[in-house]
């Protein structure tokens, strides 16, 4: 079940309803039944097996995304926004909570409670003013997750 909250839209069942096997991989479509103030909505998802990449669907295009290639993923009400190592952007219909759980903890990490970032594309971090650098933006950092951040970069003094 969902957990109503004022305006949250949380996940209320999800399934792999179906995979295809497209060309040597098997693809798996996901249906996400979300609750929203009463409104049900049922949403669709492709995974790769192998959860190497995702197909994010803009303008009616499912488009592949690797994981590898996601550099951060900010939050914007109800949706996720993803913005890739190239400066591509893709607008999900997900909580940035859910994206958190589908991201690999190893790589990604929520530094703030609109962001959550791949640790591998951080340009520079100012951990005394709880900002990092990446792709040219400004990404605050919240000052609980500054020290953590700082021993899971492994910096030196």
């Amino acid at each position: 079940k969902a957990i109503q909250g004022a305006g949250e839209v949380r996940p209320l069942h999800i399934k792999v309803v179906m995979c295809v096997l497209v060309g040597c991989e098997c693809i798996a479509f996901a249906a996400v039944l979300l609750e929203e103030r009463g409104v049900f909505v049922l949403t669709w998802i492709l995974l790769s097996a192998k959860e190497e990449h995702v197909f994010v669907k803009k303008k009616g295009v499912y488009h592949k995304v690797p994981i590898a290639s996601i550099a951060y993923v900010s939050s914007n009400d109800n949706y996720s926004e993803i913005t890739t190592d190239k400066g591509q952007t893709f607008v999900v219909r997900f909580p940035l909570s859910k994206m958190e759980e589908m991201l690999p903890s190893n790589d990604f990490m929520r530094i703030h409670r609109q962001y959550i970032i791949c640790m591998q594309k951080i340009d520079s971090v100012n951990l005394q003013d709880g900002v990092l650098m990446m792709l040219g933006e400004q990404i605050p950092i919240s000052r609980p997750n500054r020290k953590l951040l700082s021993e899971r970069l492994n910096m030196w003094s």
